[in-house]
């Protein structure tokens, strides 16, 4: 059971279920939402379907933190060669959208582009694959 798409269903038929109850046709006297139930029915509905639509509609701004993974090798004493992979924080230098490339600026001061892999959550910053960095 794979709990990230039973919890994202979950949400978006919660949404879709508070939006059809706000403006269902029975007990309509006249208004478009008659009672304070339906209105606060309605409230609910379009704010779960704001903070589900807003980061597919904003992307990724030029300023944002994104998470990239950078390969490094380290040379050991005795002459050889140690291999790791690195994550760490790149900063965009463009707007950009879910599998478009973007220019961003590393740590240590070089300049790289990527292709945006996932949009920032709630505690999470963008993802970002690296395509190609300075020397």
């Amino acid at each position: 059971m794979n709990l990230r798409i039973m919890g994202y269903s979950f949400v978006v038929l919660a949404c879709a279920a508070a939006l059809s109850y706000a403006f269902s046709i029975q007990g309509v006297e006249g208004t478009l939402v008659d009672t304070p139930w339906k209105l606060f029915a309605a409230v609910i509905g379009f704010a779960i379907a704001a903070g589900l639509l807003y980061p597919y509609v904003r992307g990724v701004r030029k300023g944002d933190s994104m998470v990239t993974s950078m390969a490094r090798r380290r040379q050991q004493p005795g002459g050889s060669f140690f291999a790791f992979t690195e994550t760490v924080f790149a900063t965009a230098l463009e707007n950009g959208f879910k599998g478009g490339k973007v220019r961003v600026r590393l740590p240590d001061g070089r300049r790289g582009e990527g292709i945006i892999r996932g949009y920032a959550g709630t505690l999470s910053p963008a993802s970002l694959e690296l395509t190609e960095a300075e020397a």
